[in-house]
């Protein structure tokens, strides 16, 4: 959605507020004391599934969330993109 919003000439605010609403449900990826968020979420419940850690899909998450806090002006989401990007790179899960 973020790259639809961009190509668009960040005209559609539609795509913003919906690229949000996504960003604000997959933020709780992050509970507890990981820095790199869970794989797995289960919606209904605004809970995650304790499973195995994805540093692969981390590194694609933090970069879309670093962009998403540029656009809504939230730093709740560079805040998690930066430790995500700060824990893969220390190698630290």
């Amino acid at each position: 959605m973020l790259s639809a919003y961009e190509l668009n000439g960040r005209q559609d605010e539609i795509l913003l507020q919906q690229s949000t609403i996504l960003g604000s449900k997959l933020a709780i990826a992050w509970q507890g004391n990981s820095k790199i968020p869970w794989s797995e979420l289960n919606f209904a419940h605004n809970a995650v599934i304790r499973s195995e850690v994805s540093i692969a899909g981390a590194g694609s998450n933090a970069p879309e969330f670093y962009i998403l806090a540029k656009y809504s002006r939230n730093l709740t989401y560079q805040f998690l993109a930066e430790e995500t990007f700060r824990r893969i790179a220390t190698n630290v899960c």
